[in-house]
């Protein structure tokens, strides 16, 4: 029997280290026999689990990259090239993200928001992960930000295969 394939598109990295991940694998632990998933991720951060075994990341680094020098917007890996291919913050970079996010100043919003709209324009190298993956289903979380809900738009066109989204509890 072939197994399902599920595709999750998340703000957050698929990690045992935070919540979103423990949920997931939580759910879906041990049930690899019968799934196939993949990921697409539009934050920092190396994925950690033992059911994703591909991952499309996409964040402000990487679209700003796009911008002046062509890059490929996504970085595409499997679950054994995880740690050496993610887009990770290094450490002088990880403290002023986080500086911003604790003041949460309405121009860094504002920045941010310009460069995922700017960045959200083209997004053929999404459709083409979708279209390689192939999934028989979408599994996604809600989110409140809009870049994670256009990318999603983007995702359920180019599949055009059954949604299941949910609203979780500290949305």
């Amino acid at each position: 029997m072939k197994n399902i394939k599920v595709l999750t598109v998340s703000n957050t990295v698929w990690s045992d280290d935070n919540s979103f991940g423990m949920t997931y694998n939580s759910s879906f632990e041990g049930s690899e026999d019968c799934f196939d998933f993949a990921n697409i991720y539009c934050n920092y951060g190396v994925p950690k689990n033992s059911c994703v075994k591909k991952y499309c990341q996409i964040t402000e680094k990487t679209i700003i990259e796009h911008i002046k020098k062509g890059n490929s917007k996504c970085r595409v890996f499997d679950a054994e090239s995880a740690y050496s291919a993610a887009d990770v913050l290094q450490n002088r970079e990880a403290k002023k993200h986080r500086e911003l996010k604790k003041h949460r100043l309405q121009i860094s919003m504002w920045a941010r928001d310009f460069v995922w709209k700017k960045g959200l324009k083209d997004t053929s190298d999404i459709v083409n992960f979708v279209k390689e993956f192939n999934p028989d289903i979408i599994f996604t979380p809600m989110y409140y930000m809009f870049h994670t809900n256009k990318l999603l738009q983007t995702v359920i066109k180019s599949a055009d295969v059954p949604v299941i989204a949910y609203i979780s509890d500290d949305i």
